[in-house]
């Protein structure tokens, strides 16, 4: 029986860019282990203590790793995959690299660069180039969430989840929002999900109906019963696509409201810059609650941007490099 090629694994993260990178990375390599032997490692920058990494990944100081492999893969916030990038490049030249995520100014190296943010333009000069929705990484536990309708209880839900991290501190003034236009719609009940990076704010809501969860464990099963997502341009986003949620996206940096504006342009989501929370982000909700035909408009949408198969199209990229 011949050996399981080598696969040389490396994501990063940060408390500032969050770990959306590392979370997929995590799906990924637990797929790739079908098929390969895989060196899985993660760099996180700041305060990890914050963040409890499972046990299938080794953490490391740099954002690269020496060993000996077939392949090089690399996920990870650009600032951090220059440095990886430049180091693969002087001491394993000859192995292939392929790089997943949003690149700018590398090029030459990586082989192969997979966009899976579709920003919508290419980057890179880089013949194999390939971007879309299509490869997005979706986690197997939210797969069986897609088949399931959720509870309905005579109550609209609406989602609130910025990140990992909500680096701006939006949703305390999302929440401040709602109470004061909102509130007499009674039907309405609000879930926030707090990232395990997310400050530890105190919400003593008054006049609405809401529900905090900090780093919950049944985070799929609370993302099913959403009517209405507020989310950020990031990893959740995509998962919300995935299960055919009608979105308002909020982002957090440059690079988000280009990639909400992608599901805007597809009736996907509803676009909301930081500052204009105050003037629009209560008229659009109330405007999809009382509209289920346009819910059901962006569900539909939702799902065809993102059909839970980017993994297995990696794969196959992979195969083909390796």
């Amino acid at each position: 029986m011949m050996d399981k090629q080598k696969i040389l694994h490396i994501t990063a993260g940060s408390n500032k860019l969050g770990y959306g990178h590392i979370r997929r990375s995590m799906e990924l390599s637990k797929s790739l282990k079908r098929f390969f032997d895989v060196l899985f490692y993660i760099y996180f920058e700041g305060d990890n203590t914050k963040f409890t990494f499972p046990t299938q990944g080794v953490l490391i100081s740099k954002p690269f790793k020496d060993e000996k492999c077939d392949l090089v893969l690399l996920d990870m916030p650009e600032r951090y995959a220059e440095s990886a990038v430049e180091h693969y490049k002087k001491t394993m030249a000859d192995v292939p690299m392929i790089a997943l995520g949003y690149y700018s100014t590398i090029n030459g190296k990586p082989d192969v660069v997979i966009n899976l943010d579709n920003i919508g333009r290419k980057v890179c000069h880089q013949s194999n180039y390939y971007t879309g929705l299509q490869y997005s990484i979706i986690r197997e536990s939210f797969v069986e969430f897609r088949k399931i309708k959720k509870n309905d209880q005579g109550l609209t839900n609406v989602i609130i989840s910025l990140g990992g991290a909500d680096i701006k501190g939006l949703s305390k003034l999302l929440i401040r929002s709602f109470e004061r236009t909102v509130n007499s719609y009674k039907k309405i009940r609000y879930h926030l999900i707090l990232g395990p990076l997310s400050k530890q704010d105190i919400y003593r809501p008054e006049l609405i109906d809401l529900k905090i969860y900090h780093a919950p464990s049944n985070l799929e099963s609370i993302m099913n019963q959403a009517d209405i997502a507020v989310c950020n341009g990031g990893t959740m986003m995509i998962e919300y696509a995935y299960l055919g949620k009608s979105m308002i996206g909020i982002p957090q940096t440059a690079l988000e409201e280009a990639f909400i504006r992608k599901f805007e342009n597809n009736g996907a989501a509803i676009l909301i810059k930081p500052e204009q929370i105050q003037d629009r982000v209560c008229s659009e909700l109330l405007g999809l609650i009382k509209s289920e035909k346009k819910r059901e408009e962006m569900s539909i949408a939702a799902k065809e941007m993102v059909d839970g198969l980017g993994i297995q199209r990696i794969i196959d990229i992979i195969r083909k490099t390796i």
